[in-house]
């Protein structure tokens, strides 16, 4: 079971990973709606009643009552659905015997994006691009700032085999004028070497990110409140609403629903917060939230524990997660289809590190 697992649990996270920018939408018959959610209800209650790791437990719990109190419950009690999947998922990662098939795929998936941003970079992309005269689609996800999310989710995950997989998303940036994913690696390549020159080359990529966004303008638009699309006036309308419902929050899934029509900011196309965790905050509220932060905070200290006795060996694991934490302030990872499973798996591959198990990459 253990070894099927290893095949599949990569191949399922592969095949989602291939999703190109399309509108990708699984939709039941309308009729078969309860009949999906008490079945999703019963499976997430089975994980209570098994050996499992306790979070897992209170995340099926929790999410499955917080949709008795969504102001869009059709919309959070389909997203429950998907937790639901997601957890089940994790389950099969954590008993997964051997990581070898998934970081096979991860080289797979890379190659792919590479091949296509090559075809791309060239005007001759004939798969996404075919018959455009300027590029709209940015590698296998589509959208240019997705993408290149995306291929940082990927290579935080990669650079647990080699610290060369560290370079491949600064130049996605580039291509794609995606000037946080440059932050993103900047952070990361600061812990993966604790030596002294390769901090100063983090450094380095740390100015290039201050001039690439000076120089795009990203900075002026992203910072100032008075630009309505930037992500300052939505973090900060984010939380303006999230004030009003504080204790339940709006409802797993309701963002990309509820904040355009109540934010009150003009022609806000945005459905998503441009960082997962206030989106999160919105939807979930204060408490949960506390909840979910203080997981992760708790997985980053035991991290850093075991950075501080071995930093050649921990070094990797703790810069990936870093790059995954920050990702998640700028953009919206956990709201893709293409790397919410990948970044599953990466938790997954944290907790055996956590729990000091051997990972078998054959």
């Amino acid at each position: 079971m253990k070894k099927t697992l290893s095949y599949t649990i990569p191949l399922i996270a592969g095949f989602f990973a291939c999703v190109p920018f399309i509108y990708f939408k699984l939709t039941p018959p309308l009729s078969w709606w309860p009949l999906i959610i008490t079945c999703a209800g019963c499976a997430g209650m089975y994980l209570l009643f098994m050996e499992i790791n306790p979070i897992i437990k209170g995340v099926s719990l929790l999410s499955f009552i917080s949709c008795f109190f969504s102001n869009v419950p059709y919309l959070s009690f389909n997203a429950y659905v998907a937790i639901v999947f997601c957890c089940y998922f994790y389950i099969g990662a954590i008993k997964m015997k051997s990581w070898g098939p998934t970081f096979r795929m991860l080289k797979a998936v890379l190659v792919l994006n590479l091949l296509l941003i090559a075809a791309q970079f060239f005007s001759h992309d004939q798969l996404l691009n075919f018959g455009l005269t300027e590029i709209t689609q940015f590698g296998v996800v589509g959208h240019h700032m997705q993408e290149a999310s995306f291929i940082v989710i990927v290579s935080a995950f990669l650079i647990q085999l080699h610290p060369g997989f560290l370079i491949i998303p600064v130049f996605v940036a580039l291509f794609c004028n995606s000037t946080w994913s440059v932050l993103c690696i900047a952070i990361g390549t600061w812990i993966y070497f604790p030596s002294k020159v390769w901090r100063r080359i983090a450094f380095l990529i740390f100015i290039g990110f201050v001039v690439m966004g000076v120089i795009t303008h990203k900075f002026e638009a992203n910072w100032s409140v008075q630009h309505y699309h930037g992500r300052m006036s939505i973090w900060k309308r984010t939380i303006e609403l999230t004030n009003e419902r504080a204790l339940p929050g709006w409802g797993l899934g309701t963002y990309k629903v509820i904040f355009p029509i109540k934010s009150g900011l003009p022609d806000t196309p945005v459905k998503t917060a441009h960082n997962d965790w206030l989106q999160m905050l919105f939807e979930i509220g204060y408490p949960l939230f506390i909840l979910f932060v203080g997981v992760n905070i708790t997985t980053f200290l035991r991290l850093l524990n075991q950075y501080r006795e071995d930093k050649i060996k921990y070094s990797r694991v703790l810069a990936g997660y870093s790059i995954i934490v920050v990702d998640m302030m700028v953009h919206f990872p956990m709201r893709m289809i293409q790397t919410v499973l990948l970044m599953l798996l990466f938790l997954a591959y944290c907790e055996m590190i956590v729990r000091r198990r051997t990972i078998h990459l054959e």
